[in-house]
This record gives C-alpha cells, sequence and structure tokens, in this order.
C-alpha cells in the first residue's frame, strides 16, 4: 500500500502591522533609556522635551481640524433683539448659545473667559480660553471699552453693570469671531403663517 503523503496547508498570509508613529517610537526610546544607568540625564531630558513638543504639535493638528469642521457646520444667526438707543438689531448670547454651544461641543471644544487689565484708559481686555479635548488651547485677546454710557455719552450705569454688559458683549463678538458665524436679519419673520386647507364660507363673507 502507499502512503499518501499529508496535505500540506497553505499558511494564513501574516497580518500587516501598521508601523508606530514618531511619537510611540521616541516614546519606546525614552523607556529604554530610562533603564539604561548610564544614559546621560540632560540627553534624557531632551528626549522628554522633543517627546512634548511632538504631542504638542499634534494635538494642534486636531485642534485645527476640528476648528474647521464647527465652521464649516455653523449656520447664520438670527438678529432677535433691538438696541432701543441705536435702532438697530442684534443677536444676543441666549441665540448665538443657541445654535453656536451644541457644535462648539460636538467638536470638543469649551470657552473660558477671564478679564485682564487694559493699557488703554477705560478699557478691559477680555481673555477667551478655547480649549479641546485633545490637549491644545488657543488663547484670544480683545480691549473692549467699559459700557458706561448711552449712544449720546450720557453715563446710566454703576460700574458693575458696566462691567456685566461689556463682558456680555465681549462674549457675544469674541464667540463668533473665533468660530467664524455670520449674524443675519430674520426677513422671514414678518410673513404670513400658511395654515393650510380651504378657507371657510364665513372667511369668504368676511372677504366679501
Amino acid at each position: 500500500r502507499r502512503r499518501s503523503l499529508p496535505t500540506r496547508r497553505r499558511s494564513d498570509p501574516t497580518p500587516a502591522v501598521a508601523p508606530p508613529s514618531e511619537s510611540a517610537a521616541l516614546l519606546f526610546m525614552i523607556d529604554r533609556a530610562a533603564r539604561d544607568t548610564t544614559i546621560d540625564i540632560d540627553r534624557m531630558e531632551r528626549l522628554v522635551a522633543i517627546h512634548r513638543d511632538m504631542e504638542m504639535r499634534q494635538s494642534e493638528k486636531r485642534y485645527n481640524a476640528a476648528m474647521a469642521d464647527a465652521q464649516a457646520e455653523m449656520v447664520p444667526i438670527v438678529k432677535n433683539q433691538t438696541n432701543t438707543h441705536t435702532r438697530s438689531r442684534y443677536a444676543d448670547l441666549a441665540a448665538i448659545a443657541e445654535v453656536a454651544f451644541p457644535i462648539i461641543g460636538k467638536h470638543g471644544f469649551g470657552q473660558s473667559f477671564s478679564t485682564l487689565a487694559s493699557d488703554v484708559k477705560g478699557y478691559i481686555r477680555v481673555v477667551c480660553e478655547v480649549t479641546h479635548r485633545d490637549g491644545f488651547s488657543k488663547r484670544y485677546e480683545w480691549d473692549v471699552p467699559l459700557d458706561v454710557a448711552g449712544s449720546q455719552g450720557k453715563v446710566n450705569k454703576t460700574e458693575i453693570q458696566a462691567m456685566g454688559s461689556t463682558m456680555t458683549y465681549a462674549r457675544r463678538y469674541l464667540t463668533c469671531m473665533i468660530f467664524n458665524i455670520a449674524i443675519k436679519d430674520d426677513t422671514d419673520g414678518n410673513k404670513q403663517v400658511d395654515v393650510g386647507g380651504p378657507i371657510t364660507e364665513a372667511q369668504v363673507d368676511i372677504i366679501n
């Protein structure tokens, strides 16, 4: 009897392994260097600094990409308030928050506001710190005059009221500038509401 030779099984292809990133490779080098008792401490610190800078650059790239996505998703916000002094329309902070804040949060951004002393007399420096969930942040500053008087120049607020009004104003404009938000007039506000369906006989009598 002839013995049949065992069938040679075709080996499965080895799955491709993605090459490690530069950051991961550098981190591996740092780990090996940390285990080497002969390594120079200055060289070790330089490796750590290079890794930190590399991570920061990657975080900045993700920040910029997320900012582009958030700005692309923004829609114009309708002016919903009237300034009785200037007789002009504007979108208040609540209107901006309702439309923009969900998009800002969705893309991993957060905002915090603070104030600093301004070099210009009668102004305050409003600071907006925009942080991203990947660790990168940007700081925006704007010197704004304190809103103590109306359009005619007459003082109409206390110092605390002026500070609150100025901060609200600055938050609105800084948010719109940072996230490239457009403000538009409400051109549909006075249109007749279409209730649908034919009119009644009573309405015909009224029209006649």
